[in-house]
């Protein structure tokens, strides 16, 4: 077989950019990472509580908030208009950015741009994992239409009952 490199066999520059990256929180994700147990049940969270991931943002009153259909391009996960009445396209993913969920959001929009009704579409991704993003992804995610990106994260909290 073949050994694993260890921090020790790091070159300089290496070690170097993995230390800086070490000092930066977002690069960290808690050991105990506490996710979503899949993509529907954080979409069908993000349905269920649409402000959570923006104050006045409120589900589109279609029969079925979860998988809305696009034209020739698949189905997103979650719709919602935000506080100025912008439709907003959610697209929801358990791990880290990654191009391809951009590229796939957008994909969403362009469809929902070629509908009149559809004006300003905004888009959302949802991640999980590091908050941290590529560079890649970034710069995907500023191409036109525009995409944002959220990170969640779960936090559980007790209280004593009286």
């Amino acid at each position: 077989g073949r050994l694993r490199s260890t921090i020790n066999e790091l070159k300089g520059e290496e070690f170097a950019n993995l230390t800086e990256a070490l000092k930066t929180p977002k690069h960290w994700v808690p050991v105990f990472a506490h996710k979503f147990r899949d993509e529907k049940a954080l979409s069908d969270f993000i349905a269920a509580h649409p402000e959570r991931l923006e104050p006045g943002m409120r589900i589109v009153p279609i029969g079925r908030a979860r998988e809305a259909a696009m034209v020739d391009a698949g189905f997103a996960d979650v719709l919602l208009h935000d506080k100025d009445g912008r439709l907003v396209v959610v697209e929801c993913k358990q791990g880290a950015a990654r191009v391809q969920d951009v590229e796939q959001l957008r994909r969403y929009l362009r469809s929902l741009n070629g509908d009149r009704r559809a004006k300003n579409v905004r888009g959302v991704l949802v991640v999980g994992g590091a908050p941290a993003v590529t560079r890649e992804v970034w710069a995907t995610a500023l191409e036109n239409p525009a995409i944002e990106i959220f990170a969640y994260r779960l936090e559980v909290q007790f209280q004593a009952v009286r």
